[in-house]
């Protein structure tokens, strides 16, 4: 199983796209509580709606990228985000401050067609609200499938973080990390 990250797809300028693996350990489900490591100072969620994969692929055509998906979830990536600072501004690899046990979290998956036309959902984080919406992403999900699968055999149960937001959150014990699509809660993670 892999867990694909995709960076600069939600807003911006940029037309490329980029992304970045996790491991299945990265995954914490929706209703699970999060130990917020101790390794960094500071912990940033990005939001973004996850898509599953539902069958083998490899260079599938945004044309048919369709056939390869029918559920999502809204999720969050966790970053160190001082740890990245500091290892991309020394030149090092990044993976270390992205890729970490409970990195991803991963609500419940709904078939698409049970989503808003915009694919939008709302994270809420103490008086704090974020707003994810499909529309405002650079490149659709077809595309981004077709990106992806150009350089990787997509595999059943295969996750794909579309496109993070920009807009962030910083972890704190004794918090709540929620999601809702149209009123409906499908992700909550309790931070410890």
């Amino acid at each position: 199983m892999k867990i694909f990250c995709v960076l600069n797809n939600y807003s911006g300028e940029s037309d490329e796209i980029d992304w970045y693996l996790l491991p299945d350990s990265g995954i914490l489900r929706h209703d699970n509580p999060m130990f917020v490591p101790e390794f960094d100072s500071e912990f940033r969620g990005y939001p973004s709606l996850i898509v599953k994969i539902d069958k083998l692929g490899k260079n599938v055509s945004a044309k048919f990228a369709g056939r390869y998906y029918s559920e999502a979830a809204p999720g969050v990536a966790v970053q160190a985000s001082g740890l990245l600072k500091t290892l991309s501004g020394s030149g090092k690899p990044w993976t270390r401050a992205v890729v970490f046990d409970k990195c991803c979290f991963v609500g419940e998956f709904k078939p698409v067609e049970e989503w808003n036309s915009s694919g939008a959902f709302e994270i809420r984080y103490g008086s704090r609200s974020i707003c994810w919406n499909q529309q405002q992403l650079k490149k659709g999900i077809d595309n981004v499938i077709e990106a992806v699968s150009r350089e990787n055999i997509i595999k059943t149960g295969d996750l794909i973080l579309v496109g993070l937001s920009p807009e962030y959150f910083v972890l704190e014990r004794g918090k709540t990390v929620s999601a809702f699509v149209e009123g409906e809660e499908r992700l909550q993670i309790r931070l410890k």
